[in-house]
């Protein structure tokens, strides 16, 4: 007779290493690459119901899949149990935060408060993008705000984001000025606009105070700001303090007195001649006059007012009794 050996199968093959690329925001289907192993092998993805000569899969929607290989002596693997998963929803909004220009600052920030890790970041609906949160300086106008996972690349809906134009500082005050007197050297300003929600610099904003009103100030030029809770400074408004009106001397005189035939005598003023005003009853009255005429026996006081309403000394002066015939 003749013998006859029948061997023992052969082994089932290990179970094929996969690597998987999952559905991405963008992306609807996965794929399932088989890694080991490489050559002298086919490859199934659906439970050996069909096989192919490329270690990757065609796209596969989310699921489970049944991987297996088969070597040319068409012996099957075991089976690599794979998942691809479902693709992931959009991220919401970003959370922002902004910091809106100030009078010093046209620009403003956006900041992304959430999420904070894990993603980049785009201000410009998604043109760019960038590790850090925060924006760069953002002239005034509305931005859309982005966020993308890492990994995944998966993009949120947008959040509108406003810059707001630069506040401008307070109009240039108004004011009132009281200017030196004859008797005092020193004049005030007032501001009178705007009165409220502001401090007041009579000196270019070297110093503030709450009051409208400055103190005693010297004969000079004053450049008068106001400044606003937000801190934004006005432009200045200069104000002059003039010099104080100079008082006129006593005033020299001559005198034309009675005579025997003129009861009366006369008083002129000789200096000063010119921008004042003159008089002869102790300033109860002015005139234009430098003389006065048919004057009676007695003392007069002389004094002369400036423009400025500045008066002088008086200077006493005599006319004297008739002479007696």
């Amino acid at each position: 007779f003749t013998e006859a050996v029948i061997n023992d199968p052969p082994p089932l093959l290990p179970a094929p290493t996969t690597t998987i690329v999952h559905p991405t925001c963008t992306v609807t289907t996965g794929t399932i690459t088989v890694t080991n192993p490489a050559v002298g092998v086919t490859y199934s993805f659906n439970n050996g119901v069909t096989f192919q000569t490329g270690a990757t899969s065609i796209q596969l929607i989310p699921g489970y899949y049944n991987v297996i290989i088969k070597d040319a002596a068409g012996c099957l693997s075991d089976t690599a149990f794979e998942q691809i998963l479902p693709q992931p929803d959009s991220l919401p909004p970003p959370a922002v935060k902004i910091t809106q220009p100030v009078c010093t600052s046209p620009t403003g920030t956006i900041t992304v408060t959430s999420p904070a890790t894990g993603y980049v970041y785009s201000f410009d609906n998604g043109v760019t993008f960038q590790a850090g949160a925060t924006s760069a300086a953002l002239l005034p106008g509305t931005y859309n705000v982005m966020v993308k996972s890492i990994p995944g690349n998966c993009l949120s809906y947008v959040t509108e984001a406003e810059i707001l134009a630069s506040p401008g500082g307070p109009a240039a005050p108004a004011v009132s000025v009281t200017q030196p007197t004859c008797a005092t050297a020193t004049g005030v300003i007032t501001v009178t606009s705007p009165v409220s929600g502001v401090t007041y610099s009579f000196n270019n904003g070297a110093t503030f105070q709450a009051s409208a009103t400055s103190a005693a100030l010297l004969p000079n030029t004053y450049q008068v700001v106001v400044k606003d809770a937000g801190g934004c400074v006005s432009q200045p408004t200069a104000v002059t303090i003039n010099a104080q009106p100079q008082t006129p001397s006593a005033p020299a005189t001559t005198v034309v007195q009675p005579t025997c035939t003129v009861a009366t005598g006369t008083i002129t003023v000789t200096a000063p001649v010119s921008g004042v005003t003159y008089s002869f009853d102790n300033g109860a009255s002015f005139g234009a006059s430098a003389t006065s005429a048919s004057l009676p026996s007695a003392t007069y006081q002389v004094i002369v007012k400036s423009a400025a309403g500045c008066t002088s000394v008086a200077t006493s002066t005599l006319i004297n009794a008739q002479p007696t015939t």
